[in-house]
């Protein structure tokens, strides 16, 4: 029987290797092309800065964001913006509809990716972070995405994303430069939290491969147990 419960937690072991973060969805894409949006990274509407925010009822636990994921299933195709981008996460008490700067408070945001986009690979603009942000949505505040773009080289291939159709999850505002276009717009991106199938770390196979020799390591000994009785 301690041979059994052993074999029970290197399985555990094993299994939490290979437990995926928290994902989360945020929004519904809208299935006319005309409504999908190239803003901020498809071309240079918004090459100063975009701002999206998420209301809280969007989240139902706390999670740590470590990749954002944005979709191009409406208008497949296109490809980002060259240039790098800095995109920022933030907690704000601004609601949706309800951004009203058009220069937000960098201060109080977190940079969590300064670099060049990855390329658009299955319909899918995935972001790994190289810093990870922690939501509370029990604490009241809604989630502000940043993003600050000053290259106004535009994309050969202009990118769409898919843009969300609930009017009530998701508001964006973007701003493009001291005498350009600025403004609210009703919906964001479709967004995804971690929504990525992650690639295990070294550490990840290493107690991943001590899982599975723990279990050999067991079933041996069961095995010459048995033999010898």
């Amino acid at each position: 029987m301690k041979y059994f419960f052993q074999a029970i937690a290197a399985a555990m072991l094993l299994g939490a290797a290979f437990s995926p973060a928290q994902a989360v969805v945020i929004g519904t894409a809208n299935t006319d092309p005309l409504k999908s949006n190239a803003a901020p990274f498809g071309n240079l509407q918004a090459s100063y800065f975009y701002q999206q925010v998420y209301d809280d009822s969007a989240f139902t636990a706390p999670i740590t964001i470590n990749q954002l994921s944005f979709y191009n299933s409406v208008t497949p195709g296109g490809s980002p913006n060259p240039g790098a981008f800095q995109i920022y996460l933030a907690k704000t008490a601004q609601p949706v509809m309800g951004i009203v700067n058009n220069i937000p408070d960098l201060a109080a945001a977190t940079l969590v990716y300064d670099g060049l986009l990855p390329t658009l690979s299955a319909g899918r603009l995935d972001i790994l972070l190289t810093q990870t942000f922690a939501y509370d949505p029990l604490l009241g505040d809604d989630l502000l995405l940043i993003v600050k773009n000053f290259n106004f080289t535009a994309s050969g291939s202009p990118l769409f994303l898919d843009s969300d159709t609930t009017g009530t999850i998701t508001s964006s505002r973007h701003y493009s430069g001291p005498n350009g276009a600025a403004g609210n717009l009703k919906s964001g991106l479709v967004t995804g939290f971690n929504d990525v199938v992650a690639v295990p770390e070294p550490s990840t196979w290493a107690l991943m491969l001590l899982g599975i020799a723990g279990i050999g390591f067991l079933a041996m000994r069961r095995r010459s147990s048995l033999t010898a009785a």
